[in-house]
């Protein structure tokens, strides 16, 4: 049996969306485009001083972030591709 929702369930989802303000997204693309811009200046790390690179730019970047939270969960991310990229490479 498929379980049907209700009207009110939709309209509640929809103010919430709504709610979300013109700055709280230019934060979250601001930051997207700063771990993209991470991404690209490690892409890949070969050497033990590229590593301490990504590490040390890592630390940096949610704190300089206008998302901290949303950009640690990201650049954690980023570092795991970025290891498995650098595996790859090497075998």
């Amino acid at each position: 049996m498929v379980a049907k929702v209700s009207k009110v369930s939709k309209v509640s989802k929809v103010s919430k969306v709504s709610k979300v303000t013109k700055d709280q997204i230019k934060g979250e693309f601001d930051t997207f485009a700063m771990i993209w811009d991470f991404l690209k200046g490690h892409y890949v790390p070969e050497t033990q001083e590229d590593w301490e690179r990504v590490v040390g730019d890592a630390d940096k970047l949610a704190p300089a972030s206008p998302c901290p939270e949303l950009a640690a969960e990201l650049v954690i991310a980023v570092v795991n591709h970025l290891e498995r990229l650098s595996r790859e490479k090497h075998h």
